[in-house]
C-alpha cells in the first residue's frame, strides 16, 4: 500500500505464504486483522509500516527475520502473536510508538492495543528500539517469551514504563533488558494468565460494512491526558472528524511530553483523511504541522513525525514535485540511516504517484513496486519475478515526452536494460538547470511525471544520463527537446 488513505484499505481473513515481505505499508494506516503471515525461514520482514497507523489486531505473524518493522508509524496492536522471528519481534525507529496497551478514560477501559504474544529466538531481541521510538505498553498484559534472548535492546530516552506485561522469567532476568539511557520498569508483573474482565464492548466502523469490536472494562481513574485522548478516539470513531482533530490538538497542546502526544499528531491526520479534507485544509495543517516541527517545546518524536506531515500535507495538495524534493534533502543528508531509507522510499512512491499511479498493464508498475521491495529487503528482487524477465529493455532509450507541448505537467518515460546510476535532467535555454533526479534503478521500463508550474513558456532539453553500477559495462547519454506553452 502506497499513500492509501487513513479508511480506506481493510486487510482481514487471508493466509499469506511464504514471504519474503508480508504486507507493506506507506504512508498509510489500514485495518489489517485476523490474518496468518509466514515467512520464509527467518527471512524478511513480515510486516513494513512507514509512517502508517492503523489498527493491526489478532494476526499471526510467523518465521520471518522480524515480525514488524515501525518507521515513524504509531499503530494499535491488539492480541497479535508474533512467533518465531529470527532476529527481532518488534523493531522500532524514527519516532515509532505503537499503542500496546488499553486506554483509559476517567471511569473506563478501552483496550485499543495490548495482550500481544511475542515469542521465539530472536538474537538481538524481542523489542528493538532507537532513540525517540518505543511501545506504549505498561499495564499492556502483553506476553514477551524470548527463550534466554534479550527482551528489550537498544537506546532509550529515560526509562520505559512497561509495567504489567509477562517477560517469560519470573522475576525477570534484568540481563535481558539491554538497553541504555535509561530503565525499563517492569513491576509490576503480569503472570500471563490473569487478564481484567470486560464487561461491554463497543462497535466501530471501519468502512466496506464492517465493525470492529473494542472490549470496555469499567474501572476508576486515570490521568487526564488519556481522558482527553479518549475523547478525541470517541469522536473520530463516531464521525465527528472536526471534533476529533480539536481534542487531539488539545492532547498536544496541554500534554506536549505526554507519549499520547506524538500518536495524536498521527491521529490529526487520519481524521482529516476520513473527512475527505479540502486542498485548504490540508494547507492549513501543513503550517500547524510546521509550527510544532519548529516548536523545541514538543519532544524530538513529536517535531520528527511532524516534518514528516509537513510534506504529506503538500501531497494532498497535489504538491509532488515540491514533496520529491523535500524527501531528496532529506536523502542527501541522512544516507545510510533509516531516516534516509524512508525519505528514499517516499520519493520513490511519490514518483510513480506523480506519474500517475500503478497501471496493471504496464511493466513500469511492476518495476517500481520491486525497487520499493528491493530497497526494503536489502536485495535485488528483479531476478525472483519470474514474468519480469520478457519486459526488460535490449537496449537504453529515451522517449519522447508525452504530452508534448505541455502545460503544466508532462512525463518522461525512459529504458534501461541494466542496472544502472540513472539522471534525468532538464535544462532551459540558457542551459541552467531547472529540474535533476538522481536514482539507482535494476533494469527494466520507468515514467518520470515533469512539472513546469513555476516555470516560463519556452523550448527546454531533458537528458537521461545512465551510468553503470559496476566497474563493467558502458554508460549511456541522450538528449530531446520539450515545449512547455502556458
Amino acid at each position: 500500500m502506497q499513500y492509501c488513505p487513513s479508511g480506506s484499505v481493510v486487510i482481514a481473513d487471508n493466509t499469506f505464504s511464504n514471504c519474503d515481505i508480508g504486507i507493506t505499508a506507506i504512508q498509510s494506516s489500514p485495518y489489517i486483522a485476523r490474518n496468518t503471515i509466514t515467512g520464509l525461514t527467518g527471512t524478511g520482514t513480515g510486516l513494513y509500516l512507514d509512517n502508517s497507523n492503523g489498527t493491526i489486531e489478532y494476526n499471526v505473524v510467523n518465521n520471518f527475520e522480524k515480525s514488524i518493522e515501525c518507521g515513524y508509524s504509531s499503530p494499535y496492536l491488539l492480541k497479535n502473536t508474533f512467533c518465531d522471528a529470527s532476529d527481532m519481534i518488534v523493531q522500532l525507529y524514527s519516532a515509532s510508538i505503537p499503542v500496546m496497551r488499553p486506554v483509559n478514560s476517567g471511569t473506563v477501559t478501552r483496550w485499543l492495543g495490548g495482550n500481544n504474544t511475542l515469542s521465539g529466538m530472536p538474537t538481538t531481541g524481542a523489542f528493538v528500539l532507537e532513540k525517540e521510538s518505543y511501545p506504549m505498553m505498561d499495564s499492556g498484559y502483553n506476553k514477551i517469551l524470548t527463550n534466554g534472548y534479550n527482551y528489550v535492546s537498544g537506546d532509550l530516552d529515560g526509562d520505559l514504563e512497561a509495567g504489567m506485561n509477562h517477560w517469560q522469567d519470573n522475576p525477570p532476568n534484568t540481563a535481558y533488558y539491554a538497553v541504555s539511557g535509561g530503565d525499563v520498569i517492569y513491576d509490576p508483573v503480569f503472570n500471563g494468565t490473569s487478564l481484567p474482565t470486560m464487561d461491554y464492548y463497543d462497535l466501530n466502523s471501519i468502512g466496506f460494512g464492517m465493525y470492529d469490536s473494542v472490549f470496555v472494562t469499567d474501572n476508576g481513574d486515570n490521568p487526564l491526558a488519556g481522558s482527553l485522548y479518549m475523547q478525541a478516539y470517541s469522536n473520530e470513531m463516531s464521525g465527528n472528524y472536526s471534533t476529533a482533530i480539536s481534542k487531539y490538538k488539545d492532547v498536544v497542546t496541554e500534554y506536549k511530553t505526554s507519549t499520547y502526544s506524538t500518536v495524536s499528531l498521527a491521529r490529526i491526520f487520519n481524521c482529516l483523511e476520513k473527512s475527505n479534507g479540502s486542498v485548504s485544509d490540508y494547507s492549513n495543517i501543513q503550517s500547524y504541522y510546521t509550527g510544532i516541527k519548529s516548536d523545541t517545546n514538543n519532544t524530538k518524536e513529536s517535531r520528527e513525525i511532524s516534518e514528516d506531515f509537513v510534506i504529506k500535507s503538500k501531497v494532498r495538495q497535489g504538491n509532488i514535485m515540491e514533496a520529491v524534493s523535500d524527501y531528496e534533502n532529506i536523502y542527501q543528508n541522512n544516507q545510510n540511516t533509516h531516516k534516509g531509507t524512508h525519505a528514499l522510499l517516499n520519493k520513490l512512491c511519490l514518483l510513480k504517484y506523480g506519474a500517475g499511479g500503478d497501471n496493471p498493464n504496464s511493466s513500469s508498475g511492476t518495476e517500481s513496486k520491486i525497487n520499493i521491495l528491493s530497497l526494503i529487503s536489502g536485495k535485488s528482487l528483479s531476478q525472483n519475478i519470474s514474468n519480469n524477465a520478457n519486459n526488460i529493455p535490449r537496449t537504453f532509450k529515451l522517449h519522447q515526452n508525452y504530452p508534448n507541448p505541455f502545460n503544466p505537467t508532462t512525463n518522461i518515460k525512459y529504458e534501461i536494460p541494466r542496472d544502472a546510476n540513472v539522471s534525468i535532467k532538464i535544462y532551459d535555454l540558457l542551459g541552467r538547470e531547472v529540474f535533476n533526479i538522481n536514482e539507482y534503478k535494476t533494469a527494466g521500463n520507468y515514467e518520470v511525471m515533469f512539472d513546469g508550474s513555476n516555470l516560463a513558456s519556452g523550448l527546454y532539453f531533458y537528458s537521461l544520463e545512465a551510468s553503470p553500477s559496476t566497474s563493467s559495462g558502458r554508460g549511456y547519454f541522450e538528449t530531446k527537446k520539450m515545449v512547455l506553452i502556458k
